[in-house]
């Protein structure tokens, strides 16, 4: 009624500027074009979210609502745009804003509310908003786990100490995600600017298109940084946006995603995987997934080694609800059609990103309950039970966590986070750690006096002072002394990056990068040997 009433006012206004302009008898025009012209902009932009623009349709949404700030059903349609925005701020308030007027929300927007709460740690507000959804047979035990999770969210903060994460410096002011090393570096998705007069833009996100980069490693820093960000070859380059890839078969072939190079009836462009081969000539187009289609979209690709299966994530049809994760075998040089995982691992939402390291499926969802948003969860295939388990904090936090590649020891890996929300989706490297804490280290120092010497010729350091440093904190968590033999025994509290401080009998001081090993063992001795040109201050590993 509110509505009605606003263009009838905005009716009013016109046809009386119309008399005084022009005569009585455009009135009935006047009226026609004005409200022609409203009908238009809400269905335009009604199509827009339809077709996932949900950057246009927020645009025009704002831009009808500042014409009409009471409208309920505008702001239920901002709100809804703002949530696949990720833009859970303003999402959450609209939507609070409508339920105040209307008291009502459907369970559909009830929902989206909730994951919107969830996503600024709003717990106790997000289980109660889902406590009043009508679920069906087929989500009921879904909400009540969600349910469960918000209430006690407190349980994915146990055990923390086991990851370790932090922010790579290939980060950019805009979104990163996808990582995966290659060569000697890493190879990943950015929608960062790129040079030239034209800039392309996705209508979904109101950002650039996401393009393949490719960053080497540099170490000189005694942690694993990466040089500067190139972007890669342009044979995988896409007109549009680029996806996540998986390499396969010793390198040599890749499984990557594109846009489709073509638009479905609907004016879309769904996303596609495609493959190719490394020869002596560079890479080479080998045929394409032979499943994908223009009604629906094949994403996230994860191919085994010897290239016989591919997980991968899809909305085709016949799923469980939004992206679901399939298994496809390669049999007598084919592609057989794709499995559904089923609803154990599928749920009405989305799940992405699959990654198998030995007999762990790593995947991405905000179906599954967590701490909002996409969280990293893990399926054990040789558990009968087949639960999905969340990783909890710090890998997981309430904005999207996703996308986890793990390297061939499980003991390290690389994720995409948009915990730092004014810099969209972050890479971070994960070091998965074994150990319980604290953790005894004994070792012993020695010396040469020139870099050049051979190390036959090494000798004890006795008297040296010893400082344990916690690198990413910068502050000092122990400090000793070797003995007069040069041994020394530390403590090491919890997990981190860690170097030591050795300062000389004489004064002069050096400083050691210090790595803790992944695997558990009962006894551990370190050999540091540092070299006398090292005392002035500078690090060594």
């Amino acid at each position: 009624m509110r509505d009605r009433a606003y263009i009838w006012r905005l009716v009013v206004a016109a046809l009386l500027l119309a008399f005084i302009l022009t005569k009585s008898a455009h009135r009935a025009l006047a009226q026609e074009s004005i409200l022609s012209v409203i009908s238009s902009s809400e269905e335009k932009a009604d199509a827009y979210y339809s077709g996932a623009s949900y950057s246009v349709a927020a645009s025009l949404y704002e831009n009808l609502l500042a014409k009409n700030v009471t409208s309920t059903r505008l702001k239920l349609k901002l709100a809804r745009s703002k949530f696949h925005l990720r833009d859970f701020k303003h999402a959450s308030r609209l939507f609070g804003e409508v339920l105040t007027a209307e008291k009502k929300l459907n369970d559909d927007d009830r929902i989206l509310y909730a994951e919107a709460l969830a996503s600024l740690k709003r717990y106790a507000e997000a289980a109660d908003q889902l406590a009043l959804v009508k679920s069906s047979d087929d989500n009921e035990l879904l909400i009540q786990n969600k349910i469960w999770r918000f209430k006690n969210v407190h349980f994915l903060y146990d055990d923390s100490t086991q990851y370790s994460v932090r922010r790579l410096n290939i980060n950019s002011s805009a979104g990163e995600f996808g990582a995966v090393p290659y060569q000697s570096g890493l190879l990943f998705l950015s929608n960062r600017k790129t040079r030239g007069f034209l800039s392309k833009t996705d209508a979904g996100s109101g950002s650039g298109f996401f393009k393949l980069y490719y960053a080497a490693s540099d170490s000189s820093s005694g942690f694993q940084d990466f040089g500067k960000s190139e972007m890669f070859l342009k044979f995988f380059q896409s007109k549009f946006h680029n996806g996540p890839v998986s390499f396969y078969d010793g390198g040599s072939k890749v499984a990557f995603t594109v846009s489709s190079e073509t638009t479905n009836a609907s004016g879309e462009r769904k996303l596609e995987i495609h493959f190719a081969q490394k020869t002596e000539d560079g890479w080479t187009l080998l045929p394409e997934f032979p499943y994908n289609d223009k009604r629906s979209s094949n994403t996230d690709p994860f191919v085994s080694e010897d290239g016989t299966f591919m997980y991968f994530s899809s909305d085709r049809k016949g799923g469980f609800g939004g992206m679901d994760l399939y298994r496809a075998v390669f049999q007598n040089g084919k592609w057989e059609t794709p499995v559904n995982l089923g609803e154990i691992i599928n749920t009405p939402m989305d799940e992405r990103f699959p990654f198998l390291a030995e007999d762990i499926l790593y995947l991405s969802s905000n179906g599954h309950p967590g701490l909002g948003g996409l969280d990293i969860f893990k399926v054990k295939f040789s558990d009968d039970s087949g639960n999905v388990e969340n990783l909890g904090f710090p890998v997981n936090t309430e904005a999207d966590d996703f996308g986890l590649v793990l390297s061939e020891d499980s003991y390290k890996g690389y994720f995409s986070s948009s915990r730092k929300a004014e810099s969209g989706d972050d890479v971070y490297e994960l070091l998965i750690d074994q150990q319980t804490y604290p953790l005894a280290i004994n070792g012993i120092l020695k010396i040469k006096e020139y870099s050049w010497i051979t190390s036959d010729t090494l000798k004890v350091l006795p008297g040296a002072t010893i400082s344990l440093i916690d690198h990413t904190r910068n502050v000092e968590v122990w400090k000793g002394a070797a003995d007069g033999e040069g041994r020394f025994s530390l403590e090491i509290p919890y997990f981190s990056f860690y170097r030591l401080r050795v300062v000389h009998p004489d004064g002069s001081e050096a400083f050691v990068s210090f790595e803790i090993p992944r695997r558990k063992k009962e006894d551990y001795f370190h050999e540091i040997v540092i070299v006398r040109d090292a005392f002035q201050g500078q690090e060594q590993k």
